[in-house]
């Protein structure tokens, strides 16, 4: 299925594209919005306190941080500048998610006001010394070690290779060692898969975790106020995939969270995650302009992106829908050719599309890579002197608004030293 692109997209591209170079990213605050508060509505028809976290590293750009605030979201955050941005936009509700983590973090997690979730019980050690008194709340971060990944096109494995989180035994002495500190309240927090579509996944991650909520009830009388099931929702990259269903979602997680309720006589634990990706990538689009072609082996089009503003194809073979703008208007799907799409970074790994059929391209045709608003522009780099292009926002009312400026090549001297 054909991805359907936002009301007077191409009016709107050929604006912006008028004014400015491409590359650059284009989001659409209408879909921004509409998607947060689909998550948040449906979510609070079952859990009436519920809050998402959006995970900032989906995409840090303060003016969209704002709408997502603005729809009632709070911010998920991993390391200081992430803190900095939340802090700035006067946000309440922030989980600090981080490992391997330093004490200066913990510092500014606590300065902030941010619900640490700690990665082990380790970490408690740098934590407790940060702040005038212990958290009044804390999380730990559990990993069952025994369950598979999500089956998908970048996460694949199982959760004993990975380097987050704690064991059980470990969240149990983690909850001990806190609690004889003086710690009260406690939440827990896992993050299982990534991009995942299949809606059980979820409601068993929500059950594993509420296992362990009722063992940390029996051993130390302890009941967990909260359960983040982290993020992991997925979205439908490929045309042949679907769209999650958030009510199959939510409703299975309040039947096991009720029936578990009942058979450990404890109470109900709100419910929390840290969506970012379902929020952003379907807002998102990277813009590009096809700026050569060759045949060798094989036929290339050479963009005028590369790997360094959208690095998800080139580092894990992550598909993004391709629709071609020419002389004002998306081109059907006819007159193909099978090509492979790609940037001018000095790395074999620079594509965004291998063998892909797309109509015949000429030089000058505009490029729309869909579903890039998610780790996209945050994962974008520097290197080969590849410089991170600009971002503009299609305000609901119709106005263009630019919420990033192209990097310049003074940009990329700056913190160097003068020579």
């Amino acid at each position: 299925m054909t991805k359907i692109l936002p009301e007077d997209f191409a009016k709107k591209i050929e604006k912006i594209a008028a004014e400015n170079e491409t590359p650059f990213y284009f989001y659409d605050e209408k879909i921004l919005k509409n998607r947060a508060k689909n998550l948040l509505k449906t979510a609070r028809k079952y859990f009436s306190d519920f809050e998402n976290f959006f995970a900032v590293k989906a995409n840090p750009n303060p003016r969209l941080l704002q709408i997502w605030q603005n729809c009632g979201c709070g911010f998920d955050c991993a390391s200081i500048p992430e803190l900095e941005i939340a802090a700035k936009l006067n946000s309440k509700k922030i989980m600090f998610s981080a490992n391997f983590t330093q004490k200066k973090e913990f510092k500014k997690a606590r300065e902030v006001g941010a619900i640490v979730n700690l990665d082990h019980p380790n970490d408690f050690e740098n934590l407790k010394n940060c702040g005038e008194s212990l958290p009044e709340i804390l999380s730990f971060r559990f990993n069952p070690g025994e369950r598979n990944l999500a089956d998908n096109n970048f996460v694949t494995g199982k959760l004993n290779e990975s380097k987050f989180g704690a064991t059980g035994e470990q969240v149990l002495r983690g909850i001990e060692i806190t609690k004889n500190a003086g710690v009260k309240r406690f939440g827990l927090h896992a993050f299982l898969g990534s991009n995942v579509l299949d809606e059980n996944y979820f409601v068993e991650t929500a059950e594993i975790l509420f296992d362990l909520a009722a063992q940390i009830f029996e051993k130390f009388g302890v009941e967990i106020e909260f359960i983040n099931t982290s993020g992991g929702l997925g979205i439908p990259y490929l045309p042949s995939e679907s769209e999650l269903d958030l009510e199959k979602i939510f409703s299975g997680i309040r039947r096991i969270f009720d029936e578990k309720s009942a058979k450990f006589s404890i109470r109900c634990p709100n419910l929390f995650m840290e969506s970012g990706r379902w929020l952003s990538s379907p807002a998102g689009f990277l813009i590009s302009k096809v700026v050569t072609k060759k045949e060798t082996f094989k036929k290339y089009a050479g963009l005028d992106a590369s790997m360094a503003n959208l690095m998800r194809p080139g580092m894990y073979g992550a598909f993004h829908e391709i629709s071609v703008w020419r002389d004002g208007e998306i081109l059907p799907a006819e007159n193909l050719e099978k090509i492979n799409v790609v940037g001018p970074l000095c790395e074999n790994n620079d594509f965004f599309a291998r063998d892909r059929e797309l109509p015949k391209l000429k030089i000058g045709d505009i490029l729309i890579l869909h579903d890039a608003g998610g780790h996209g522009a945050s994962m974008g780099f520097q290197y080969n002197g590849r410089l991170r292009c600009a971002e503009f926002l299609a305000q609901e009312n119709g106005e263009i608004e630019k919420i990033r400026r192209a990097e310049t090549t003074e940009d990329y001297f700056r913190t160097a030293v003068e020579i």
